[in-house]
């Protein structure tokens, strides 16, 4: 078994492509390295803006060196450049001296170059200059030279920037072997644009026993447990690359193995009363790793230059997501058993039509199907919503429908007659207490969570919600808009559903919190709520869903499609605007 050793090394690293004033901190885990001879942990400072001491990272230069005497040799760095770290040893087995070094430009901020300085030759560069800028000066080189296998060298480069936990900060990882007169690069990848913790760790066993090293990579969103510790909670994605004639090829098993088990974990987890809540975390973890790695899922943050790879459709992200259905069955949550339905059809997954069928027997538990009756096709044209979040021009109240038509206010009464009323037309803007508006919901293309933005003309504040963004499907653009529906108020900030399900935003920005079962908001008039807030509906792929004292999904061709909805008080009818008509529908 290969032995665990210490040698991550944390960072404090931020995403790029939010530009939206994003706030959010989150700690950034480089590389590990599993050497399959084993190493014994060592101690590290992970302390953003600092560049601790790391023992296992290689020799550090004395200070501003571009001269150094290893092991009996000197060597120089090239004109302009000083030494980072060096690794020395005899790699290719010549008998003689062989030295990996990094160095850089001080006055660049610019990743630094891996030279190889073999014992007999002239020195050849690993590594050359990235051309991504680093944030500023207060960030500090970050390199790790480390032994891998009999005659492997992974350089690990990047930096650390105090006060950028929100910046790209640009890092690479590069395997050569050095066993014969011309370094071969096995593997070489880019990581920058990202926003989430990222383990990775690697080791060269020889997986199918050819007497060749292979390669193996591990990921995860979290350092591992110490050894003996239940990692039951943490998913890992592994990919194995055998090396052929050709060069490195993925082994197909790979990394299909590793997320069945956590799979099988989650599907477990989802019938075991509280304990399945933790479900959606695992499987959103699962697919965030996915996401990072795998070129397949549309937005990948690891970009490999040597031994590029696709990961394949994968049967275990299904499953991953019946389990989250099944989990937000048992817990009478429609809203969100419904997207990981959604989810289950979509690129890359591997769509099964037996986990479909069983899902789809799991949401008409949570929330039946009714027929709905059509009562009326509403002559009254209702008022546009625009294309900012905007409350609908449809609201009940006691004595029946309301439609905001043409800046008056209509009653479909309870003989179904449209009246004119003197009852205010009430705006269709989203407002907050101290008069700044909502302007959207957006995903930041990040890959990590969706966003609303408010501003009141002169300045933007944006609020994180705790929806991941669509899965399969690529961001088109930074700053990609999100459907909204508004719900209303209350003492928590705004409530609304984003991209089709509820949470709620705090009217200053910050965190935005999950809404477990109707709310607890004011219904303003054109909100999706009932006037006492019984009711909700929601627009979904499978029908209007209507949530509340108790839940169903309403079905009729009158509202296939629909762009609003909201509902009554009884539970017993909802209202929709489609191609720009309203309707009323009983069921």
């Amino acid at each position: 078994m290969i032995a665990r050793s210490a040698l991550a090394l944390p960072l404090l690293v931020a995403a790029g492509g939010c530009g939206r004033g994003c706030e959010r901190d989150r700690p950034y885990v480089p590389y590990a390295i599993e050497p399959d001879g084993g190493v014994p942990a060592l101690p590290v400072d992970g302390a953003a803006g600092a560049a601790p001491e790391d023992a296992g990272a290689g020799l550090l230069a004395p200070p501003a060196a571009s001269q150094w005497t290893l092991e009996g040799r000197t060597i120089h760095a090239p004109p302009g450049h000083v030494f980072g770290r060096a690794l020395p040893g005899d790699f290719d087995g010549d008998g003689a001296v062989d030295i990996v070094v990094t160095a850089r430009i001080p006055s660049e901020k610019l990743l630094a170059k891996v030279l190889y300085h073999p014992g007999k030759g002239p020195p050849v560069e690993l590594v050359g200059r990235d051309d991504r800028e680093l944030p500023d000066a207060s960030c500090t080189p970050v390199e790790r030279l480390s032994p891998l296998g009999k005659t492997g060298v992974l350089a690990d480069v990047g930096s650390v920037c105090a006060g950028h936990a929100r910046v790209a900060l640009p890092r690479s990882i590069t395997l050569v072997a050095l066993d014969k007169a011309t370094p071969r690069h096995r593997f070489a990848a880019k990581i920058g644009d990202l926003d989430l913790p990222l383990w990775v760790a690697a080791s060269t066993a020889d997986r199918d026993r050819d007497g060749v090293e292979d390669l193996t990579l591990r990921f995860a969103l979290e350092e591992p447990k110490e050894e003996g510790a239940s990692d039951a909670g943490r998913p890992e994605l592994v990919i194995a690359f055998l090396d052929r004639p050709a060069g490195l090829t993925r082994d197909p098993e790979t990394p299909e193995e590793s997320l069945r088990a956590f799979a099988k974990e989650l599907d477990l987890r989802s019938t075991k009363g509280k304990i399945s809540q933790t479900v959606p975390d695992g499987a959103d973890a699962m697919r965030q790793l996915y996401r990072a790695v795998c070129p397949d899922a549309g937005a990948p943050r690891v970009r490999p230059s040597v031994g590029a790879f696709t990961c394949g459709t994968s049967a275990s992200l299904d499953a991953a997501e019946l389990a989250v259905v099944r989990s937000f069955a048992l817990h009478g949550e429609p809203l969100r058993a419904v997207q990981a339905w959604e989810r289950m059809g979509r690129a890359p997954l591997l769509r099964s039509k037996e986990r479909l069928a069983e899902a789809e027997k799991l949401l008409d538990q949570v929330a039946p199907v009714k027929p709905g009756r059509l009562v009326k096709a509403i002559v009254a044209e209702p008022d546009p919503m625009g294309p900012a979040p905007a409350y609908g021009p449809l609201a009940f109240d006691a004595k029946g429908l309301l439609v905001l038509s043409r800046g008056a206010v209509v009653r479909v009464d309870a003989r179904n007659e449209e009246i004119p009323t003197k009852i205010p037309p009430w705006s269709l803007v989203a407002s907050t207490p101290d008069g700044s508006r909502l302007l959207e919901a957006y995903d930041p293309c990040d890959g990590t969570f969706l966003h609303l933005t408010f501003g009141d003309g002169t300045a933007t504040r944006d609020a994180e919600l705790p929806i991941a963004p669509a899965f399969g499907v690529p961001c088109a653009a930074k700053g990609q808009e999100q459907k909204t529906t508004l719900l209303g108020t209350s003492p928590r900030g705004l409530e609304l559903l984003v991209a089709g399900l509820p949470v709620s935003a705090p009217w200053g920005g910050g965190k935005g919190e999950w809404i477990s079962g109707r709310g607890i908001g004011a219904s303003p008039p054109g909100s999706a709520r009932s006037p006492q807030g019984r009711y909700y509906a929601a627009v979904t792929a499978r029908g209007v869903i209507v949530r509340g004292d108790r839940n169903v999904t309403v079905r009729a061709p009158e509202i296939a499609n629909a762009a609003f909805c909201t509902a009554d008080d009884e539970g017993r009818r909802i209202a929709c605007l489609r191609d720009g008509r309203a309707v009323l529908v009983e069921f």
